[in-house]
């Protein structure tokens, strides 16, 4: 009772603490074993103990009337076990090695003897899971030897069932999907603690994804595990899945590594799509780092820490359509402005020809990356406690080129990460108290931000927009390129306690939690005017308009409340239940002005009763923006069965549902000056009212004309449904599981996630007469979003998983996802939504009045309908175990593999038009040239036709009724090798060399060909994501 009163006293104490949004972790492991003798007859009063063979930390316990025993709060590690019962004779075994949050039930028989005689025993992990529902998949050691490019850790969480990721995302950061919900609903974490480096999705990548170690080292992973499907109940803060990441730690004994990965354009293959002139560009990556743990006092104090860092100097492949000279030429003309002059000067003349008006530029421009990389990791020992201290810090920096002479767009971003963990035990009471602190910032800039205005001259505040040149672009021709400036910073806390007990058959759990985000961000970019074609270009006579002020100081909040209970209960030996109840609580958004002189605010008005009319209500509170969501209960149940007796064929089956908070930048990005917007757009009846033009109408004139026309209203820029709801899933699985010897694994199962209350967004910029222009409340600032909680999803799934472990030195794991998903907006929670003209990768809606047409609920974003992934490990038996010279030489050989294969991803056909995500008809002709390989045109222009253009607004006249499902983009076929040869040095010291290739035969990864049909270039393909690229490396274990 001692320990359930401290237990109690923390989350007593954790009530009044605010603290951030990090879903909950599980970082022990529990042991469930069932003893008896070789009769059958159950065996109670047996004393069991285990001991963790790295740090010899002991835990004992009992069987109780049933013959069971459970051990839960196990630290991850390998394990002895000991049995004992007077008349029989002593069990002893080796090798069992328990995960992050794995559950193992063992079978254990006792033979009749003196105690003395001894039974010792290999004892290996159960490769089927018997005591939960939840879909885990896990990667240990083997990812230091699987081919993984620059050790990115987000390769090898695609590698299971259920888990994609757009091929055409840019960089590091790449969104993932987890059982169909994507961007933004699954959280990750870092030894229990939120591990999310971009505010705006909850992603890997830094913002930006210019970070080429995500997160953590290769070297600090002890393990990496995707936990998806019916999630026990003490997992929260996710919709999708959890993707935990669990650091090494420090032994009895010293041991560590040091590494070299070198990259070199000699060991790639030249792009498919240069030009015939343009030298292969160069490529210098070299990625290098170490590890040291051990003890600091033996068995109560261990350390580990680990540093990696790369340096890059690359060339990479930059193409784009440009204007020809003649084009130039008349635009000179047409537009005899010195700002006209001084943007097409910035841009390069093309070197392929495609028309008269416009060629394309493909060259090779050098990229500049580098980071650093320390983690360091410490583990108090003291009676039945257990404290871990895990602190992080990273800073990555790029400089990445663009088709423009001047306008490479440079990040500088940080990652500093702490987590503790304290976990006290007793026979019967587990305690697990955790607090983690996470924060990232980012400088982000274009260089022709600070181009200097030959009319307006120079600005000197550097996040001031007013004097910056305007930007244009011409719809599917050519464009000046964007330019802006970014800053932020991010923190997240969460103070978590759970407390488990143990009550014969049932393992109870039950714990609170608190978390909260604060950030700051501001985003100004230059005025951006967009042309449907080239001759309203020359007439200037722009379709759409932006204006982008950016936000002014202020710290902005969101924070998290809730609790579980979970009742793991084993009915009988062979079945198990699953219960769990969750409930959340999700205050609504806060934020605070910095600077009396430039005010923050956030106004938002009452819902609407006709969204057509636009007919919102009376102005909220200005820090009451949407209401608090108080009721979110999130029922899970599910059950194991083990059929047979062998424990080789488990049964599982679940249901449960799941809630999270919208992401903090959904609400962030709407802070705003009081009569100045964070943007502001104007369609082309808007422009010509107020004499809005390219290139002479700066920010600066923009703003004027905006507090003009609201007469002392305030800008009512972007506005929330007030009653928003939390998002939510609830998700179905089946499956079967089945052991095969003692060495293979199969199963097979279906996945099924149905999602409501997800956000989707309705750009004001497109809230107008299409044949008019006019918009129904004028008073509605034409810039922002209208957000609402009203997007929802269907996925549907078959997962199949096969699994080879130590055959002769082979280790394989196969994995295919046959899925289909659909959704209004991606399924994505994503907070970026600034656009003025939306964001295609995600936003299907050509409706602002109407977002649910059947023609816009579309395939989920990236999810494609076949996927095949495996990874192979052989470790060549030749001489292996011969440590002498002829060993060394010819010994030690390991091949490595990953295998990646893919039908195409959905493609959504886009029309140049004053409304934003417009698309054509589909009028059912052929769509895909059977000699697109021959000729890179992928698409047949003919399949579509165009909706007619209103001449007053260049907006279509109505939706088109294309939609992605109805074709699909190129498939992808990659196989990823290493081959190894490892050298044994003096004592336990190891040199493996490596030979590593990625796309190793060199197969063409097509990009997805041009989807905008009124571009002269529609259907065709014009780039690859990669080509075969090879790293050489050495690492050293000790």
């Amino acid at each position: 009772m001692r320990l359930l009163r401290q237990a109690l006293a923390i989350a007593s104490v954790s009530v009044f603490v605010v603290a951030a949004n990090a879903g909950a972790q599980v970082l022990e492991a529990t042991l469930y074993g069932v003893v008896h003798d070789s009769t059958g007859a159950i065996l109670p009063g047996v004393s069991v103990v285990v001991t963790h063979r790295g740090t010899n930390l002991v835990r004992e316990t009992v069987s109780d009337a049933r013959g069971e025993f459970a051990l839960p709060a196990l630290p991850a590690g390998p394990y002895a076990i000991r049995i004992e019962l007077s008349g029989f004779k002593t069990y002893r075994s080796e090798g069992l090695k328990l995960g992050a949050g794995q559950e193992v039930r063992q079978t254990y028989v006792l033979e009749v003897g003196a105690l003395e005689e001894t039974i010792t025993v290999t004892e290996s992990t159960p490769l089927v899971q018997t005591t939960s529902t939840a879909q885990m998949q896990t990667i240990g050691a083997e990812v230091t030897e699987i081919p993984v490019s620059r050790r990115n850790l987000q390769n090898v969480i695609l590698l299971g069932s259920g888990v994609s990721s757009s091929d055409q995302a840019v960089g590091g950061g790449r969104a993932f999907r987890v059982n169909g919900v994507g961007d933004g609903g699954s959280a990750i974490t870092v030894d229990g603690s939120s591990a999310q480096t971009n505010p705006e999705n909850r992603g890997f990548g830094n913002y930006g994804g210019q970070n080429q170690i995500e997160i953590l080292s290769v070297e600090a992973v002890a393990e990496v595990q995707v936990v998806k499907g019916v999630l026990a109940a003490e997992y929260g803060g996710s919709i999708g899945g959890q993707v935990n990441m669990i650091t090494r730690s420090g032994t009895n004994q010293f041991h560590g590594s040091l590494l070299e990965n070198f990259q070199s354009d000699a060991f790639a293959s030249r792009d498919p799509f240069l030009p015939p002139t343009t030298a292969k560009p160069k490529i210098r990556f070299n990625q290098f780092g170490g590890s040291l743990g051990g003890p600091i006092l033996r068995n109560r104090v261990l350390f580990f820490t680990s540093y990696e860092g790369y340096r890059e100097e690359s060339g990479v492949t930059v193409q784009g359509n440009v204007a020809t000279q003649a084009t130039r030429n008349r635009m000179l003309a047409a537009l005899p402005y010195p700002e006209t002059r001084l943007v097409l000067d910035n841009m390069p003349q093309p070197n392929v020809p495609i028309n008269d008006a416009i060629g394309r530029y493909t060259d090779a421009k050098t990229l500049v990356r580098h980071d650093n990389t320390f983690l360091g990791k410490v583990d108090f020992e003291a009676g039945k406690g257990r404290l871990s201290v895990t602190a992080s810090r990273m800073r990555p920096f790029a400089s990445v080129p663009r088709i423009q002479i001047n306008n490479d767009q440079q990040y500088t971003n940080g990652s500093k990460r702490l987590s503790t963990n304290y976990v006290l035990t007793s026979n019967s009471w587990i305690s697990e108290s955790r607090f983690g602190w996470n924060r990232n910032t980012l400088d982000r800039f274009d260089a022709f931000w600070l181009a200097e205005s030959p009319t307006r001259g120079a600005q000197s505040d550097l996040y001031n927009v007013r004097k910056r040149i305007p930007t244009f672009s011409v719809t599917g021709l050519f464009g000046s390129g964007d330019t802006e400036i970014l800053a932020l910073t991010y923190d997240a806390y969460n103070l978590d306690q759970k407390v488990t007990r143990l009550m014969g058959p049932h393992s109870v759990k039950f714990g609170f939690r608190w978390a909260r985000e604060i950030g700051f961000k501001s985003n100004p970019q230059t005025n951006r005017f967009t042309f449907p074609s080239l001759d309203d270009l020359l007439a200037n006579k722009a379709s759409d308009f932006l204006l982008a002020m950016g936000n002014p100081p202020h710290r902005a909040w969101v924070d998290q409340l809730g609790g579980f209970l979970q009742d793991d209960w084993r009915v009988t030996d062979r079945f198990v239940l699953n219960l769990g109840l969750r409930y959340d609580y999700y205050p609504g958004f806060g934020y605070k002005s910095l600077d009396p002189n430039d005010p923050a605010e956030v106004n938002n008005l009452n819902n609407p009763t006709d969204i057509r009319r636009m007919d919102f209500g009376a102005p909220r509170d200005l820090h009451n923006v949407v209401d608090a969501d108080k009721v979110n209960v999130a029922p899970r149940a599910g059950f194991a069965w083990t059929v047979d007796r062998a424990g080789r064929t488990v049964v599982r089956g679940g249901v449960g549902v799941f809630t999270t908070g919208n992401i903090m930048a959904l609400f962030q990005n709407a802070v705003a000056r009081p009569f100045t917007p964070v943007r502001q757009g104007w369609n082309r009846t808007e422009q010509e009212a107020r004499g809005i033009g390219w290139p002479f109408s700066y920010a600066e004139d923009a703003e004027k004309i905006v507090i003009g026309d609201s007469a002392g209203r305030k800008n009512l820029y972007y506005m929330f449904q007030t009653d928003m709801k939390s998002p939510e899933t609830v998700q179905a699985t089946f499956d079967v599981q089945r052991q095969i010897g003692r060495l293979a694994s199969v199963s097979a199962g279906y996945v099924h996630t149905s999602g409501e209350n997800l956000p989707i967004l309705l750009n004001f910029a497109n809230a107008y007469d299409r044949v008019t222009g006019v918009r129904p409340n004028p008073a509605i600032t034409p810039g922002g979003w209208y957000i609402t909680s009203g997007q929802t999803m269907k996925y549907n799934a078959f997962e199949g998983n096969a699994r080879l472990s130590r055959f002769h030195g082979l280790d394989l794991a196969l994995h295919y996802t046959l899925s289909k998903g659909w959704a209004q907006q991606g399924a994505n929670l994503v907070g970026n939504f600034n656009s003025s003209i939306g964001d295609t990768t995600y936003n299907n809606t050509q409706d602002f009045f109407d977002p649910y047409l059947d023609v816009d609920y579309s395939p989920l974003i990236g999810e494609v309908r076949h996927r095949v992934t495996g990874t192979v490990v052989y470790d060549v038996p030749w001489l292996a175990d011969r440590h002498d010279v002829v060993g060394s030489v010819i010994g030690g050989w390991q091949l490595s593999s990953v295998l990646n294969f893919r039908t195409g991803e959905p493609l959504r056909i886009t029309q140049a038009s004053g409304i934003a995500n417009s698309r054509p008809d589909y009028n059912g002709g052929n769509q895909v040239f059977d000699d697109w390989r021959d000729t890179m045109q992928y698409l047949d222009r003919s399949a579509y036709t165009l909706v007619p253009i209103s001449p007053a607004t260049g907006a279509t006249v109505r939706p088109g009724n294309q939609n992605s499902a109805q074709v699909q983009g190129p498939g992808r076929r990659r196989v990823d090798l290493t081959i190894a040869k490892a050298f044994h040095l003096a004592g336990q010291a190891r040199l493996q060399v490596r030979f590593e290739s990625f796309n190793v035969f060199n197969w063409r990864l097509y990009n997805n060909p041009n989807t905008i049909v009124t571009s002269p270039t529609f259907g065709l393909i014009t780039g690859v994501q990669s080509t075969r690229t090879g790293q050489v490396g050495l690492r050293l274990t000790f």
